[in-house]
């Protein structure tokens, strides 16, 4: 950029300033076009409740309940110390379509249908036994 004549050094600041201010807008650009953050819209909800919960994890470690989980290929099993009634949810942290429920009434061994998709999943076991209630929370893989 020497050159024999004298050179204008605000057209490169113009052109300096130019370029950054392109590079700001295609960031912002980006990241709009970045997916929405798993922020939990009932978080005030799940705050209001987080002591019946943190009772109902309690009670699991107390009574020494805690269910057997088996993940195989096939999919997953869950044994329970005796009959429960409660609801078992599947689920998956890269994509909330495809989240399960199944409900366990009087059980006391349950095994998923063949169709569950392979990956993580974050297992939560609500139930009642005995008339108390209890809740379990795991991450499991199915092969």
């Amino acid at each position: 950029m020497i050159t024999d004549e004298k050179s204008n050094w605000g057209k490169y600041l113009l052109l300096g300033m130019a370029s950054f201010m392109l590079f700001i807008i295609v960031l912002v650009f980006m990241m709009f076009k970045q997916p929405a953050d798993d922020f939990d819209p009932r978080y005030y909800e799940h705050g209001l409740n987080y002591d019946t919960e943190f009772t109902k994890e309690r009670n699991v470690l107390v009574d020494k309940v805690e269910p057997f989980i088996k993940t195989t290929v096939d999919g997953c099993t869950i044994d329970f110390k005796g009959n429960v009634t409660g609801t078992i949810t599947f689920a998956r942290p890269s994509d909330k379509k495809m989240d399960r429920g199944f409900i366990v009434n009087n059980n006391s061994h349950f095994i998923t249908p063949a169709n569950i998709a392979t990956g993580k999943w974050q297992l939560t076991i609500n139930w009642k036994q005995n008339g108390k209630e209890y809740l379990h929370k795991k991450d499991i893989y199915i092969p």
